[in-house]
């Protein structure tokens, strides 16, 4: 993923974090191309290794979803009609907390696309999907030991790309203030 590759929406979102967080496009631009090859690998690691631009919304496949904004959208194949959802809000945070998974069980209320809200019948819509990836029909027992394995990596890597971002925030704010009482003596 490079800037040229990266589409107008993404580009708007990706722009939007940068200028929230005071950070230079270039690097903000660096860190997600990291957030999304970093959901690649681990994705694969753990057998979700089809990617998707369109998933129908009755597909019996599990699957793994990241967001425009770095959360990440897990869910079970349809169990009696409806799936088990985790939903990491993995946000970019200064404030110490952790980000704590959130699950549920629902429908998804219309297909998944690339670029387009998930939208869970009654329960929640996240920002725009920019990956999807699905594998092969897998029984609940090991479903939920990948998922739980998953989600503990992926939360620790996105955590750790997330505190580089603030950190840079924190080093651009530091200079900034630091050039600011220069100019004032």
């Amino acid at each position: 993923m490079s800037a040229e590759n990266i589409s107008n929406e993404y580009i708007k979102s990706i722009e939007r974090l940068a200028k929230k967080n005071n950070i230079p496009l270039d690097a903000m631009i660096k860190y997600w191309k990291n957030k999304y090859e970093t959901f690649n690998d681990i994705t694969d690691k753990y057998d979700f290794h089809y990617d998707e631009k369109f998933y129908p919304k009755d597909s019996s496949r599990p699957f793994i979803a990241l967001t425009v904004n770095g959360s990440i959208i897990i869910a079970s194949a349809p169990n009696n009609g409806l799936r088990e959802i985790q939903y990491l809000p993995i946000e970019i945070r200064n404030d110490g907390s952790n980000s704590v998974p959130q699950k549920t069980k629902g429908k998804l209320a219309d297909h998944l696309e690339y670029l387009e809200k998930a939208d869970f019948e009654n329960l929640f819509s996240t920002s725009p999907v920019i990956r999807i990836k699905t594998a092969d029909e897998l029984n609940r027992e090991i479903f939920e030991e990948k998922t739980a394995q998953f989600t503990k990596e992926i939360t620790d890597a996105f955590t750790k790309i997330n505190e580089d971002i603030t950190n840079t925030a924190t080093k651009i704010n530091t200079e900034n203030t630091a050039e600011i009482k220069e100019t004032q003596i």
